[in-house]
Order: C-alpha cells, then sequence, then structure tokens
C-alpha cells in the first residue's frame, strides 16, 4: 500500500514540475516559424514510427544494443531540456547545467539505482509537452486525436500483444525500465507523456492540478483495486486516463 500512494505522490510531483516548466515565459521564435509549416500529421507519423523502431529494437537487438539505444535516447531528451530551460540564461548558468547534466548522466550510466532511474525518466520526458506547446505544435484539437491513436496503440499493446511481458522484461535486463517504478509498481513513460500533456495544453493552474489530482485518483484506485482482488497490474491506464482527460478538457474549456 505504501508503495502505491509512495508513486501516485511521485506522479502528482510529476504534474507540479510540469506546471512549472509550463510558466515559463520564453518565446523561441524561430521555432515556432518552423513548426508553422510543419504538418502535424508528419509529426505523427514521426513519432509513431519512432515508437515502433523503438519496440522493435528492445525486443529484438542484444542487450548491449538496447542498453545504449536507451540510454542515448533519453539522454538526448533530458539534454535537450537543459538547453531549453537555459535558452536565455548567462553562458555561466548554461555551462554550470550543462556539467550538472552530464555529472547525472555518468551517474546513471555507473550506477544501478532505482531512484537515479525514476529521475531520468522525469527529466527527460517532463519538458516535452510545455516545450511543444510552446512552440504551437501542441494544441488542444492535435492533443485529442493523438490520444485516442495513443489509446488505441496502449490497449493493443498490452492486451493484445505478446510482446508487453518481453518488454518489460528486457528493459529490465538492461537496467532501465520505461517509467517510475517504486517497489514492485510502475507507471509507464507513455502514461506521464500523456498527462504531461494534457496539463502543457490546460491555460489555468487550477485545472491544471485539479485535472492531476483526479487522473491519480484514478491510478491509485486501479492499484488497490488490482492488489484487493489480485488481478493482473498489467493495466493500459490510458484506457481510463483518455476519457476522462478529454472530459476534463471540456469541463475547464472556458480556460482555453
Amino acid at each position: 500500500m505504501t508503495e502505491v500512494l509512495t508513486l501516485n505522490i511521485v506522479v502528482f510531483l510529476f504534474s507540479l514540475l510540469t506546471i512549472l516548466w509550463q510558466q515559463s515565459n520564453l518565446k523561441l521564435d524561430k521555432t515556432q516559424k518552423v513548426s508553422k509549416r510543419l504538418n502535424p500529421i508528419f509529426l505523427l507519423l514521426f513519432l509513431v514510427s519512432w515508437l515502433l523502431i523503438l519496440v522493435y529494437l528492445l525486443i529484438n537487438a542484444d542487450d548491449e544494443f538496447r542498453r545504449i539505444f536507451l540510454t542515448y535516447n533519453l539522454s538526448i531528451l533530458l539534454i535537450a531540456n537543459t538547453l531549453w530551460i537555459t535558452a536565455k540564461r548567462d553562458l555561466d548558468i548554461k555551462i554550470l547545467a550543462l556539467f550538472l547534466t552530464a555529472c547525472f548522466l555518468l551517474l546513471k550510466i555507473t550506477v544501478k539505482n532505482q531512484f537515479v532511474d525514476n529521475i531520468f525518466i522525469i527529466m527527460s520526458t517532463v519538458w516535452v509537452g510545455p516545450f511543444l506547446v510552446k512552440i504551437n505544435l501542441l494544441n488542444k484539437k492535435r492533443f485529442i486525436i493523438v490520444s485516442l491513436l495513443w489509446l488505441l496503440y496502449d490497449i493493443y499493446f498490452i492486451w493484445l500483444s505478446p510482446t508487453f511481458k518481453n518488454l518489460l522484461s528486457q528493459t529490465h535486463a538492461v537496467n532501465l525500465t520505461l517509467g517510475i517504478v517504486i517497489g514492485k509498481y510502475l507507471i509507464g513513460a507513455g502514461d506521464l507523456l500523456y498527462l504531461n500533456m494534457l496539463l502543457s495544453v490546460m491555460k489555468d493552474n487550477k485545472a491544471r492540478i485539479l485535472s492531476s489530482l483526479v487522473l491519480i485518483i484514478i491510478s491509485t484506485t486501479l492499484f488497490f483495486i488490482a492488489i484487493n482482488t489480485r488481478t493482473v497490474l498489467a493495466f493500459p491506464l490510458l484506457v481510463l486516463w483518455v476519457p476522462v482527460g478529454t472530459l476534463l478538457l471540456f469541463v475547464f474549456r472556458k480556460t482555453f
């Protein structure tokens, strides 16, 4: 029980970090001009293709390649996060931030520790939604379309595909689980990104906090039901989060 509560508290802290990242008044004019010309269908196809390549390599590649591939991609996201939040800072602050990021990556590579892994996942993903919104690439309509497709993929991958258990075992084998893990309980990186993007397309902090609490209560309840009924914990959380998240967007539509 304690592990479930701790896991969901960490997810709530992730939500607060997302809100904090969203408060940035950073304006990336050149990037925004490029994003206006970028077809969202092209972006969606790119993201789906990258995800399919990721899953394929996780299942079929050897352990060493998987470890390098996962660490490399998440490290790029982590460095991009550092560059973004220091984009308009003084040079000495940028250098210090990059140095600290490099030290953390070295720690991640050399130390086998779940706490470090959790921080690695959080800091690699927390900036994605706010960034996509800031460059005008993610909006309410696009998010709803992507989340529905995301939901269908999640249902297939977790319930209908035989690869989910293989993926879990393989990511454990290379010491990198794709999500936040507390004890034996996990919330996947895909679920975190959904929450991250949902909060990012909202304009009001009260709506963001209330929405994150609603989704976290749902996930906590689901974990407790699974524990008490001794059912399988491999449940596509987006089956519940996407309909409720979409409803929350309409409930708080006046804040858009």
